[in-house]
């Protein structure tokens, strides 16, 4: 079916400027494609995926603004987190997977849980492999969140010949999802280098899905998927602690810089007018006189914004 893609495009970019400003992010041109796919007259069709990256593209080089919303797929990894918020919890958690494009999935999951990431683009390689060895210990798991393809099931084997089978958690995409929530076929070929793989799909006849289609159609099981997972492999009331204790140290830093910057201003203003002899010292001797009072600031502080957050937190 020949259809008219600028009568379309319109449409296209409403909804791309919807999403960009729902997520407050940069969008990538394949969630666009999932949240379009079904309507506007485009159908879950390989033609009509690549005349939809074709005219998307084109759009981009046309139109600035266009251009400005959209991000490109790069490799990440972040194991931050790991040491400082997970050292004495039952498992350690990384979370991992093969796409790029769900990197503004998987980060609020990393920041609100403090968990390890690594996305890369395809197979792992064997540099973030070994830097991957270095953050974990016996008790860390590593939750794969992939294609369900011949091509991911390949990468989840990879991992667990290297790491372990039982420290590497394939959670999704698996076949109940892909039937369960009517999952859009795959735009990706998602081939298999292994025959075993390729003919177990030609055997049970089994569709291909991105993840990117359960994040993007039905985000919050896929969020229930995840945080289910994370939560169960760690004790709650040691994170909650540990979190409460790193965001009230932040908070405090941040306001006794605050009371620091508008004392020092204030006497920096008073010594260039001459007040400084009324006062009998010098600016150099107000500065040191700050610094030593910036520590008493941030433990009150402390104290006050440990009560805040305890007062916000009861029922």
């Amino acid at each position: 079916m020949r259809r008219n893609w600028s009568e379309i495009m319109p449409e296209l970019k409403r909804i791309a400027y919807d999403i960009y400003r729902q997520e407050s992010r940069p969008i990538m041109t394949k969630h666009l494609w999932y949240a379009v796919v079904g309507s506007c007259g485009i159908q879950d069709t390989k033609s009509d995926y690549t005349t939809f990256k074709r005219v998307i593209v084109a759009e981009r080089r046309r139109d600035p603004d266009f251009f400005g919303i959209f991000e490109d797929e790069d490799r990440y990894r972040d194991f931050h987190g790991l040491a400082r918020f997970w050292d004495d919890q039952p498992h350690r958690v990384i979370i991992s997977t093969e796409k790029n494009s769900m990197r503004r999935r998987i980060d609020p999951f990393v920041e609100f849980y403090r968990t390890g990431e690594v996305i890369t683009r395809g197979s792992i390689s064997e540099t973030v492999m070994r830097e991957m060895e270095q953050h974990m210990d016996e008790q860390t798991v590593v939750i794969h969140l992939g294609d369900f393809n011949p091509k991911g099931y390949e990468i989840v084997e990879n991992l667990q010949t290297r790491l372990g089978k039982t420290r590497v958690v394939p959670l999704a995409l698996k076949i109940e999802h892909v039937e369960r929530y009517k999952l859009p076929r795959a735009i990706v070929k998602g081939k298999g280098s292994r025959k075993k793989w390729n003919e177990l799909w030609q055997r049970n006849k089994w569709p291909t899905a991105e993840i990117d289609a359960l994040a993007q159609r039905h985000p919050d099981v896929f969020k229930e998927i995840v945080v289910r997972e994370i939560v169960k492999r760690m004790d709650a009331q040691r994170m909650a602690t540990k979190q409460m204790d790193f965001k009230v140290a932040i908070e405090a830093r941040h306001w006794a810089d605050s009371y620091i910057d508008d004392l020092r201003n204030l006497l920096v203003a008073k010594a260039t007018s001459g007040i400084t002899e009324t006062l009998e010292t010098t600016p150099e001797e107000v500065a040191k006189a700050l610094e030593a009072f910036r520590g008493w600031c941030i433990k009150y502080d402390k104290d006050c914004v440990g009560k805040r957050l305890k007062r916000l937190m009861e029922p």
